[in-house]
Order: C-alpha cells, then structure tokens, then sequence
C-alpha cells in the first residue's frame, strides 16, 4: 500500500502532538509556570495534555475529518496568544515540547503553528478518507519514528545553536 499525502500528514501531526504531550509531563512545573504566565490558571496544563492526547488518537481513527476543525481552532486561538505576547513585548518561554525547547513565543513558534496549521488545513481541503489504520502495524511505526527522529534532530540543533549562543 502506498502511503498517500493526507496518511503522511496524519501520521505527522499524531507524533507530533503525542510527543509535545508526552514531553509536557516531564516539565510539569515549567509548563503551568508558561500558562500561569500568560494569564490563566495553571491547572490548565493537564487539560492541556489530555487534548494533545486526544488529538494524537484521533487522527489516526477512520472518522477524523470534523475533529480537524476543531484542531485548527486550537491553532488558530495558539497563534493569536503567541502574536499577543509579542506585541506586549513578554518573554514567556513556551514549552511547547516542556522544558527539552528553550525557546521563548516568537517568529519561530509561530512558523511552527504555521506548519502544523497549513497541514491542518490541507486535510480539510482534500477531505481525504484514507484509513491510516489499514496500514502494516511495521509501517506506522516506521513513519512515526521517521518523525521522531526529525523532531528529536530539531530539538538537538535547536539546543545546539542556542548554547552557542550563550
């Protein structure tokens, strides 16, 4: 079975969001410190986590296509909180992936939304059915490693050019 663009970018965000959640549990304290710093009451980071989950899971199910809605909303109202604290020149660290991204709300978080909202929004579009679940159990978790391994590589350089920074 070949793999098509809308699987590829299902299997894409699900690792995506599993692993910012997965992440998130290992920086409890840094993230309700980001949240508590943006205004709202820190207890939000277990809903939080249960979303990015929920979205994780979802995505990968056959009936999917009205929940991306919903995911573009939540990207949608991220992008307009990181945009906020731009222009009220705040310097909130964003734990987007906890406390493994030292990266502060800025341009680059929102190329990222940006990213992950255009492939949101690409899925709607194409309102592609494919099953993600009637690929080869091997192959979804060759693809979902595929992704961690670029993500964990992003992670490192990010890192990397951010000691060399300091």
């Amino acid at each position: 079975m070949e793999i098509s663009i809308s699987i590829f970018l299902r299997l894409f965000l699900s690792t995506i969001f599993f692993i910012s959640a997965s992440m998130k549990l290992f920086s409890v304290e840094q993230v309700k410190r980001t949240i508590r710093n943006l205004g709202f009451n820190d207890a939000l980071w277990i809903l939080i986590v249960i979303v990015e989950y929920a979205i994780a899971g979802i995505l990968l199910v056959d009936n999917y296509y009205y929940f991306l809605f919903f995911i573009a909303l939540l990207l949608i109202f991220f992008l307009f909180l990181n945009i906020k604290t731009m222009l009220e020149k705040k310097n909130i660290k964003c734990n987007c992936f906890g406390d493994f991204l030292n990266e502060s709300f800025g341009i680059h978080t929102i190329f990222r939304i940006m990213l992950l909202l255009s492939s949101v929004l690409y899925l709607i579009y194409i309102k592609d059915q494919s099953r993600v679940l009637e690929l080869p159990f091997l192959n979804m978790i060759a693809y979902s490693l595929l992704f961690t391994g670029i993500l964990i590589s992003y992670l490192l350089i990010s890192t990397i050019i951010n000691s060399i920074k300091t």
